[in-house]
C-alpha cells in the first residue's frame, strides 16, 4: 500500500468516524431534552409539595403565635388580680 492510498483510506475512515460521532451527537441532544423535561416536570411536582409544606407550618406558626397571645393574655390579668 502507498503513502497516499494510505492517505485516501485514512481519510475515509476519518469522515466515517466524523458521520458516527455526528449522528450520535444527535441522538445525545434528543436524550438531554428528554431528560431535561422530565427533570423540569419534576422539580415542579416537588416545588409544589415544598410550597404546602410551608404553607402548612407558616398556618402552624400563625396558630401557635395566636395561642401564646391569648396565654401571655391570661397570665397579665391573673397578675393583675394578684396585685
Amino acid at each position: 500500500m502507498t503513502v497516499d492510498e494510505l492517505h485516501t483510506k485514512m481519510e475515509a475512515e476519518f469522515k466515517a468516524v466524523r458521520a458516527e460521532i455526528k449522528a450520535e451527537s444527535g441522538k445525545l441532544e434528543q436524550r438531554i431534552t428528554v431528560e431535561g423535561i422530565n427533570v423540569r416536570q419534576h422539580f415542579d411536582v416537588v416545588a409544589e409539595h415544598f410550597k404546602e409544606y410551608t404553607k402548612v407550618l407558616a398556618d402552624g406558626s400563625v396558630r401557635n403565635t395566636e395561642r401564646l397571645d391569648e396565654h401571655q393574655k391570661r397570665i397579665t390579668a391573673l397578675e393583675r388580680r394578684g396585685s
